[in-house]
C-alpha cells in the first residue's frame, strides 16, 4: 500500500470480512504491485514503520534479486537492533512473513542470532520467526542452528508456563531440531505443553489463529510428529487426542502433500505405542485407502508401515501383510537390515556371506508399500538378522519396523558397526548387551568377518560355514561408500 501510495482502506475497498478472507483478498490485490517491493524496502531503510507494509507479502524465489539489490538483509539486521519494543515487534512481524517460505527462510537465515537475542524482548514474535526458519531450511542449516545452541534457547521458552510467550511454537521448533534423537533431553515436555500443542492443531484445522498466529496445519503436524519420537510424549499425545485428529485430517479430501506426510509420520510413531484401532475404529480402512491413494510413494510407504504395525499387534506371529506375501526362500536365510546410507558396505557383506555358504536376503531398494510384505516374509523366514547399528538406523521408521518385528519373533539379532555410535532409546534396548562386530577403519576386517561368520554359524546351527581366505575381499572404505552413494 505504501509503495503504491494507497491507503489500506483504498486497497481493501473498505470491505469488512472474516480475517482469513481479508488476508487472502489482500494478498491477491497486492499481487500486481509486487514491483513495488523494491521501493518499499528503500522506504524501510528509513525506519521500522514503513517496513510493516511488507508483512503482507510472502517472499517467492523470483523476489530474491529484488531483495539483494535493496540490501534487504542488511536493512533487516539493523532494524532488529531497535530497542523500542513496539517498533521491534513491527520489524519481527515483517521477518515472520518474509521467512514464511523456503526462499525467504533461506535468504534471511543469517538473521537467526539476532532473532535469538530478541527472544527476551519480544518472545512470541521472535520465536515465531525462528520457527519459520527451523521448519523451512535444510538439514545442513539445522545442524548449524544446533551447534549454536538455538535449540537450547528455544527450550527455555518452550518450558515457560505462559503460552503467550510462544511456548507451543518453541516446542515445535525444538522438536524439528532434535526430534530425530529419541532420548534427547530437550524433547521431554509436560502434559500442559502437549495439551497446548494439540489445541494449536485444533485451531489451525478449523482455520482459526492460535495466540495471534495463523498457519498451515502441516506446520503444527511437523512439530507433533517430531515430538512423538519420544516415548513419554507418545503417551501424552494419545491422551490428548492426537491420533483422532491425525485421522480426521487423513480422511479429508483437501489435505495437502505435506499435511498428509506429517500426519502419517505422527500416526506411524504413535502406532509404536498403541493399537490405534482402539481409539480410531476405522483406522485400518483409512490406512488401506492411503496405501493406494496417498499423494507420493513415500506417503504410501508410511501408510503401509502403520498398517503393518496395526496388523502385527493383532496377530503378532503372522501379520496379514506378511501372510499375503509368498515366501521367497524355503531354506532359512540371513537377513541384512540397514539404512540406505550403508548399502555399499552391506552389499559387500552379502557377497562375503554368500561366498562362505550362507543364503542371504537383502533389500536393495528403499522401502515402499509393495516391498513391505516381502520384508515381513524375509524376517519370518530368517535364521538370523544382521543389523547395521548407526544413528541413521535409529532414526529410520522402516529400519525400526524391521528390527522390532524381528525382535517380536525372537529372531537372532547380530549387530555390526562401521562407525563410532552408541545405540540409545529403542535401538539400545533392542541390541542390549549383544556382542558387536566392528568394521571401523583401522580394524582387522578379515578377522572381524571370520568372527561374524562364526557367530552367525553358532546361532543358526550352520557350523560348516567358514570364510575362505581366497574369497575374502576388503570392504569399501567410508569414502568409497560415500562416492558410491552419490553415484
Amino acid at each position: 500500500a505504501t509503495a503504491e501510495k494507497l491507503t489500506l482502506e483504498e486497497l481493501m475497498g473498505n470491505q469488512r470480512k472474516e480475517r482469513a478472507n481479508t488476508i487472502t483478498d489482500l494478498l491477491k490485490q497486492l499481487e500486481p504491485h509486487r514491483t513495488g517491493l523494491k521501493r518499499t524496502l528503500k522506504l524501510g531503510a528509513q525506519g521500522a514503520d514503513a517496513l510493516t507494509t511488507l508483512s503482507c507479502i510472502r517472499i517467492r524465489p523470483d523476489d530474491m534479486e529484488i531483495l539483494r539489490q535493496a540490501n534487504a538483509l542488511e536493512v533487516m539486521s539493523k532494524l532488529l537492533d531497535i530497542s523500542d519494543k513496539t517498533q521491534l515487534s513491527n520489524v519481527l512481524s515483517v521477518v515472520l512473513t518474509m521467512t514464511n517460505s523456503e526462499a525467504g527462510s533461506d535468504f534471511f537465515f543469517s538473521l537467526y542470532p539476532k532473532l535469538v537475542a530478541c527472544i527476551r524482548k519480544c518472545s512470541h514474535a521472535a520465536v515465531a520467526a525462528l520457527s519459520n526458519i527451523v521448519q523451512y531450511v535444510d538439514e545442513t542449516k539445522r545442524e548449524r542452528l544446533r551447534q549454536d545452541k538455538v535449540d537450547v534457547a528455544l527450550s527455555e521458552v518452550m518450558n515457560s508456563s505462559n503460552p503467550a510467550n510462544g511456548s507451543v511454537f518453541a516446542a515445535f521448533s525444538v522438536a524439528v531440531l532434535v526430534g530425530q534423537f529419541e532420548d534427547h533431553p530437550l524433547l521431554k515436555t509436560s502434559e500442559r505443553l502437549i495439551q497446548q500443542c494439540c489445541e494449536a492443531l485444533d485451531c489451525f484445522m478449523k482455520g482459526f489463529s492460535y495466540m495471534g498466529l495463523i498457519g498451515d496445519v502441516w506446520e503444527v503436524l511437523i512439530g507433533l510428529a517430531n515430538l512423538s519420537v519420544n516415548d513419554a510424549n507418545k503417551r501424552l499425545l494419545l491422551q490428548h487426542g492426537a491420533a483422532e485428529k491425525a485421522f480426521l485430517i487423513l480422511r479429508s479430501d483437501k489435505r495437502g502433500i505435506k499435511t498428509e506426510m506429517y500426519a502419517l509420520k505422527l500416526v506411524n510413531n504413535l502406532m509404536f505405542a498403541q493399537d490405534l484401532s482402539l481409539l480410531v475404529p476405522d483406522c485400518e480402512d483409512v490406512l488401506n485407502m492411503l496405501v493406494e491413494k496417498a499423494a507420493t510413494p513415500e506417503n504410501k510407504s508410511f501408510a503401509s508401515m502403520s498398517l503393518f504395525q496395526l496388523q502385527r499387534r493383532r496377530e503378532p506371529q503372522r501379520p496379514q501383510a506378511a501372510a499375503a506375501a509368498q515366501k521367497e526362500q524355503e531354506e532359512p536365510h540371513v537377513m541384512l537390515s540397514y539404512p540406505w546410507k550403508y548399502q555399499t558396505f552391506m552389499l559387500w557383506l552379502k557377497d562375503q556371506l554368500e561366498a562362505s555358504g550362507f543364503k542371504v536376503w537383502i533389500d536393495v531398494k528403499q522401502m515402499t508399500a509393495s516391498l513391505l510384505a516381502s520384508m515381513a516374509a524375509a524376517v519370518e523366514n530368517s535364521s538370523a538378522v544382521v543389523v547395521l547399528v548407526s544413528q541413521e538406523y535409529m532414526l529410520s521408521e522402516a529400519c525400526r519396523t524391521e528390527a522390532e518385528y524381528a525382535y517380536s519373533l525372537k529372531k537372532h539379532i547380530v549387530p555390526v558397526k562401521v562407525e563410532d555410535f552408541e545405540p540409545r532409546g529403542w535401538l539400545g534396548a533392542l541390541v542390549g548387551s549383544k556382542l558387536f562386530f566392528s568394521f571401523k577403519e583401522g580394524t582387522d576386517k578379515e578377522q572381524k568377518l571370520r568372527d561374524l561368520i562364526n557367530e552367525i554359524s553358532r546361532q543358526t546351527n550352520c557350523l560348516d560355514r567358514q570364510l575362505s581366505s581366497a574369497s575374502f575381499q576388503p570392504p569399501p572404505t567410508l569414502y568409497e561408500q560415500q562416492q558410491q552413494q552419490q553415484q
